[in-house]
């Protein structure tokens, strides 16, 4: 199976070519992978993704086939297993850019090939589900060069991309493929305003709710019959003066 897509990124190909180059450095914004470099031109990863109903973890290696700075040209294949022996995966992917004035035209062709029970959904489904993952991919790389917080592109190769840019995990079989699972909470070292406000764009987790002391439970538990007694010796002193 072998699907293209291209986009168009915020930056000069000097710029997108430091990212490809290095996949480590793009991977954190591609939903649900990881990947560590083993050698000059090898890796191991896992990424997550879901084809029909069925959730998969593809755990895996890959190498670089070719990176040619001249041509702007990434070539890399990788292999994996479901971690519940669900099937395998093979995939091949080239990718180039290209120079479009200030921006760069990215081509991405992806050759793959999966083995086992996700394979039985057919191409329609399995292209569905990774058309929702390279859409996730896209927008969240185009963002982050539009606003120049990539992170580790800064030159030096297997830098870690801060977690705070790294993409959230997507459920590639939801309608509409908007579930996500957000990032986790800041910690309580983060700075805060002199007013305790917290900084812009932190996540607020609520507290739990405090359990009741013994004195609410007590109001809780007999109140009702407190009051209906009150009520009822008011009536008994009224008909007894009467």
């Amino acid at each position: 199976m072998q699907l293209t897509r291209r986009f168009r990124l915020p930056a000069t190909t000097e710029q997108a070519w430091e990212a490809f180059s290095h996949l480590e450095r793009v991977a954190p914004f591609f939903p649900g992978a990881v990947l560590t470099p083993t050698g000059p031109d090898s890796f191991r990863g896992s990424v997550n993704m879901k084809i029909g109903p069925v959730p998969l973890t593809y755990t895996g290696t890959g190498t670089y086939l070719d990176r040619s700075a001249g041509r702007r040209r990434v070539v890399v294949q990788a292999r994996g297993q479901d971690e519940r022996g669900l099937g395998g995966a093979a995939v091949q992917v080239r990718t180039s850019l290209h120079a479009r004035g200030a921006e760069t035209e990215v081509e991405v062709v992806t050759e793959l090939e999966l083995t086992g029970k996700p394979a039985r959904y057919g191409t329609a489904v399995i292209e569905q589900a990774v058309d929702k993952l390279l859409d996730q991919f896209v927008s969240s790389l185009t963002e982050r060069f539009a606003t120049g917080t990539v992170g580790a592109m800064d030159g030096s190769v297997g830098a870690p991309v801060p977690p705070s840019v790294a993409a959230p995990a997507v459920d590639a079989g939801a309608p509409n493929g908007t579930d996500v699972v957000p990032p986790l909470a800041p910690t309580s070292t983060q700075p805060r305003h002199s007013d305790g406000r917290p900084p812009v764009g932190t996540v607020q987790v609520p507290r739990r709710a405090q359990a009741p002391s013994g004195s609410a439970v007590l109001v809780r538990r007999y109140g009702p019959v407190a009051l209906a007694a009150a009520v009822v010796s008011v009536v008994a002193l009224r008909l007894i003066r009467r």
